[in-house]
């Protein structure tokens, strides 16, 4: 396994992800938040750059830093409204949901997640998605958002708005979805309870 730092992100995930960032804080921000996270703007203005290129893990938890950074408690709202657009991007684009909505339906929350955790783990991470009892638990042992990040709380608002707008898309129903342990704090993995 590659190590956490340059671990690869798919080219259609740092693309659905840089394009969701673009959009949810504008220009101005978008450009202070690629400084601020030493990413060369260049670098994700251009189509043609994301088409053949992608963020590593370090670039991702930088630009989720960077974003937490700048927008201080405000932080939390706009990086899950981030979460829930890369979602929403990925259904539209990637796995084509007008096809495949119809069969989540059928099998429920429980395949939704495993999709998400199959995107999010690619090319070479560890995400599983547990059953206990009524409850679900989503554990992200490679957790790219927490790369080089330390904090004395969980710092995974991201993952929680793909969690949520994952789990909605196939139920329908708005769910309530926790974070109980984050590699920034210290822990062997991000793990989230939903309910």
């Amino acid at each position: 396994m590659t190590s956490r730092i340059n671990r690869q992100l798919p080219k259609s995930y740092s693309r659905n992800f840089i394009e969701a960032v673009r959009s949810e804080i504008g220009e101005y921000s978008f450009e202070m938040i690629l400084r601020d996270a030493n990413i060369a703007e260049e670098a994700c203005q251009t189509s043609e750059f994301l088409k053949h290129n992608s963020l590593n893990a370090a670039e991702f938890s930088g630009v989720l830093a960077a974003v937490r950074s700048y927008y201080g408690s405000g932080a939390r709202g706009t990086l899950n409204r981030i979460g829930r657009s890369v979602w929403h991007k990925v259904v539209r684009k990637t796995l084509k949901g007008w096809i495949v909505y119809p069969l989540v339906r059928l099998a429920g929350a429980r395949l939704a997640l495993r999709l998400l955790a199959n995107l999010i783990k690619k090319p070479d991470g560890d995400v599983s998605v547990h059953l206990l009892d009524r409850e679900m638990i989503f554990m992200d042992t490679s957790s790219d958002a927490t790369v080089d990040q330390e904090d004395d709380q969980p710092v995974c608002w991201y993952t929680i708005g793909l969690i949520q707008a994952c789990v909605s898309w196939a139920s329908n129903e708005e769910i309530s979805v926790e974070e109980i342990a984050c590699r920034a704090m210290g822990h062997e993995a991000c793990k989230f309870k939903i309910e």
